[in-house]
């Protein structure tokens, strides 16, 4: 039997980061936030495309990259929009992400 495969393509988010020149964003929320996770990240003034909205996701862990993994969990195979709200010589751009994954430490 002849099978052919249609994979979705994939990528590490640093490599992601590093092609569209994006800067991820990690912050330290304060203990009264601490349930959901006490380090939030982003990639800086990206927003995630909705359904006739853009959406502010964040990716949350009680570790730095446990937060960055969640983030890229949430924003796989969807489309960021990239200095949506910005004027002056930044254009906005729309990417539409692959099925991202953190890379290995060894």
């Amino acid at each position: 039997m002849k099978i052919i495969m249609d994979e979705l393509p994939r990528s590490s988010i640093e490599a992601f980061a590093d092609k569209h020149k994006l800067e991820m964003f990690v912050g330290e929320r304060t203990p009264f936030y601490w349930p959901d996770g006490h380090y939030y990240a982003r990639f800086n003034n990206t927003d995630t495309k909705g359904d006739g909205v853009l959406i502010g996701e964040y990716g949350n862990g009680p570790t730095k990259e446990i937060a960055i993994a969640e983030y890229a969990r949430i924003i796989s195979c969807k489309t960021i929009v990239v200095d949506a709200f910005s004027g002056g010589k930044k254009k906005r751009r729309e990417i539409r992400v692959p099925l991202l994954h953190t890379e290995e430490k060894t």
